[in-house]
């Protein structure tokens, strides 16, 4: 599968503003592309209510506690886009983007 990994944290604004065009670019990638998001460096509670204002809600969140999926993808700062396709290879993207460059950069996986 081709998959798009966001790694977020619920206090950065960067995030915040990145995860409207995520939502919205989301709707237009690749076919069969899925999206997750991965967030750290905060607590559950905090997550669970960026997920509900920011209505990340249309793909799965998931909390990494202890960072150790940060650390397995080498991330080093928030927001990060990892996308890995169906062979397994990575591209990595430091956040900050609006929905055209996300688009732009998730149609790898649909050629790759």
């Amino acid at each position: 599968e081709d998959v798009v990994l966001w790694f977020w944290a619920s206090w950065c604004p960067v995030c915040a503003a990145e995860s409207g065009a995520l939502v919205e670019a989301a709707k237009e990638f690749p076919e069969g592309v899925k999206v997750m998001g991965i967030a750290g460096y905060s607590d559950v509670p905090s997550s669970r209510g960026f997920i509900e204002e920011h209505g990340i809600d249309g793909f799965p969140n998931i909390y990494d506690d202890d960072g150790s999926i940060w650390k397995a993808f080498n991330i080093t700062g928030q927001p990060t886009l990892v996308l890995v396709n169906q062979d397994g290879q990575l591209r990595r993207y430091s956040g900050g983007y609006g929905k055209f460059d996300l688009i732009d950069k998730v149609a790898w996986l649909g050629q790759a």
